[in-house]
């Protein structure tokens, strides 16, 4: 689909990545979030192994949880 976000709601996005008070902390916070997860999904689609792959994103998950939940 053209419109990948769809019917998303901004408001609970911006909640989302709302990590922290300080403007520059949050923006230092969401951009190495989000540069985990896009790192990881790229490693994990380049692998030929799709259960070495879903390895790789589930890892990513995990390790995304711990650091910034």
């Amino acid at each position: 689909p053209a419109d990948i976000v769809g019917d998303a709601d901004p408001a609970r996005f911006a909640a989302a990545l709302a990590m922290h008070p300080d403007p520059q902390e949050n923006e230092r916070l969401v951009t190495a979030l989000l540069g985990m997860l896009v790192g990881g999904l790229v490693l994990a689609r380049s692998l030929a192994d799709e259960s070495a792959s879903a390895d790789v994103l589930s890892q990513v998950r995990r390790t995304a949880l711990e650091f910034f939940a």
